[in-house]
């Protein structure tokens, strides 16, 4: 890095720090920090509840501004339904947020350089949508390692995110190449597996095909999806049909990150990994139990 880009870096690095953390101040003074529970909590009401959830990140929320993010196009209606999504108050459906409003000292670094860089970009319509009167739950519930400079508890959350398809049977919901599981011990409580493939990208091209191949499947005692902002609503919808739908996002990528014990984002080689370079194409593979539980593959 030449002198005049290490300067341009260090002021913009100073500057989004300084925003974000006056406007911390801000929100703290004049109450407008949503109310959002720990990743334990939410497990725990979870597991006891047998609750659906939908979760809220970046993407959703650049969705809903009018803008296409890495692997979903803008969508108008997507954009809507994540809008009905975050507003819901249904029994028993946990709209989730990442927690990263009210302080950023437990993530790390380059975790806390991303979020104050976009909460500082995206304020107006974060808090024009969240409600301070209602309690909202963790989107990271997914993301328990990675991101977090204190990585002692992360076996403890990744064993209590296991128990919510322990003994259960399972359909798992993934983009193609994404292999959930596969390779790895994250299902192996589960009592059966079965997936439904869809398009890595732009999968909510093909919703009404998703959502109507679920349905004409048997009902599961849990629906898995790993599917970026489509999971989003369609965890919203299940639920609506009397499912127990989870947006499980990234757990499988942040279960292999922390098997290797790794500390930044790399590829998998055999696994679409959006988030790291040169990680959307996966090396082919054969794996013959992972195929035997397809059921459907949606393009």
């Amino acid at each position: 890095m030449n002198l005049k880009k290490a300067i341009h870096f260090r002021y913009n690095f100073y500057k989004d720090f300084t925003q974000y953390e006056l406007n911390k101040i801000w929100r703290k003074l004049s109450r407008k920090n949503p109310t959002i529970l720990s990743i334990d909590d939410t497990i725990n009401i979870i597991l006891t509840n047998g609750s659906s959830v939908s979760r809220f990140g970046e993407g959703e929320i650049r969705l809903m501004n009018n803008e296409s993010i890495e692997f979903q196009t803008f969508n108008e209606e997507l954009s809507l339904k994540l809008e009905t999504v975050i507003y819901d108050d249904t029994d028993n459906f946990l709209v989730c947020l990442p927690d990263v409003f009210s302080g950023l000292k437990i993530y790390t670094t380059s975790s806390r350089y991303f979020w104050r860089k976009h909460v500082n970009k995206y304020k107006q319509i974060w808090f024009h949508i969240l409600n301070t009167r209602k309690t909202y739950y963790n989107a990271l519930i997914t993301r328990p390692y990675i991101n977090y400079w204190d990585k002692s508890n992360s076996r403890l959350k990744f064993e209590r995110i296991k128990e919510l398809w322990n003994k259960k049977d399972i359909l798992i919901i993934e983009g193609a190449k994404s292999r959930m599981g596969g390779g790895n011990d994250l299902f192996n409580g589960a009592k059966s597996i079965k997936r439904i493939i869809c398009p890595s990208i732009n999968a909510f091209s093909v919703y009404e095909k998703i959502l109507f191949s679920i349905i004409s499947v048997p009902k599961p005692d849990i629906v898995l999806i790993a599917l970026g902002p489509t999971a989003t609503v369609l965890a919203y919808d299940l639920h609506k049909l009397g499912y127990q739908a989870v947006d499980i996002g990234h757990i499988d990528i942040e279960y292999e990150w922390f098997l290797m014990g790794a500390f930044t984002k790399v590829k998998i080689p055999t696994k679409f990994t959006n988030e790291a370079d040169d990680g959307h194409l996966p090396t082919e593979i054969f794996d013959e139990l992972y195929e035997s539980q397809i059921l459907i593959k949606i393009f």
